[in-house]
């Protein structure tokens, strides 16, 4: 049945997203044993791949279209953000916490990152624009982005103990089969057009 439906961009931007959800299991478990060195390593994977979305999505584009505009685009901005942010290495603890301690209920733990957050949202807005500009069918695009767009505002309004980031991540990942099933079947019933997904 799904014959034939290549979808590197997305399968590569699951790829990537996905990888967090073992940054924080090597984090949790360093917190929980008091090992430092799992803390260290969890937190340095997740800072180096939160930046890497939109070189998953370049990657991806660049695999099925040979196009390497995109890819450049997610590598600049990946170098700008480790020059912005983890060149101050100093500036910004190597470990992850939980902020609550071991009184975390079920929906509160949350970790607390050491570096800022504030450059994502242009990050995601680079995400959406490439996912626009090169993804096909039409239908696709608007899925994958409105996807994305939906578990963002879906867990913003649950909130949990201001744990938006953690929930959208294991939204996001729990759904990706889903997503990436749904996305091929609307490229099989497209039945016409360049397919780029």
């Amino acid at each position: 049945m799904f014959k034939g439906v290549k979808q590197y961009i997305l399968g590569i931007l699951i790829l990537c997203y996905g990888q967090m959800q073992f940054s924080e299991v090597l984090i949790w478990k360093g917190i929980n044993d008091n090992d430092s060195y799992l803390n260290r390593l969890g937190t340095s994977y997740g800072k180096y791949l939160l930046p890497a979305h939109n070189l998953a999505i370049g990657l991806g584009i660049y695999l099925h279209t040979k196009d390497i505009r995109p890819l450049l685009i997610g590598a600049i901005f990946y170098i700008i953000i480790l020059f912005i942010y983890w060149s101050k290495e100093g500036t910004y603890s190597n470990t992850t916490f939980s902020n609550c301690g071991k009184g975390c209920s079920k929906f509160s733990g949350k970790l607390q990152w050491p570096y800022p957050h504030n450059w994502y949202l242009y990050s995601g807005i680079i995400s959406a624009i490439l996912i626009y500009l090169y993804v096909k069918p039409f239908f696709s695009k608007i899925y994958i982005i409105g996807i994305f767009a939906l578990t963002l505002l879906g867990v913003s309004m649950l909130d949990y103990n201001d744990a938006i980031g953690s929930f959208w991540c294991w939204s996001t990942a729990i759904l990706a089969p889903c997503i990436v099933l749904v996305n091929t079947l609307i490229i099989k019933n497209s039945g016409k057009g360049k397919v780029i997904s």
